[in-house]
């Protein structure tokens, strides 16, 4: 599946390196939760987070 992703902008603050891999959390920006699970729709008009599948 080919998806795009734009970024608005750089930030040059170094992670804390863990060495460890983390799976289905939610991630937060945009003031939008990306909950694992959920549906993401985006087109070049926008982009909906769904709980459940629109098609």
């Amino acid at each position: 599946m080919d998806i795009g992703v734009c970024a608005l902008g750089t930030h040059p603050l170094k992670t804390v390196k863990r060495n460890e891999g983390q799976v289905d959390l939610t991630v937060s920006f945009g003031g939008i939760d990306f909950v694992p699970g959920h549906y993401l729709y985006a087109d070049a008009d926008g982009v909906i987070v769904c709980p459940r599948s629109l098609i």
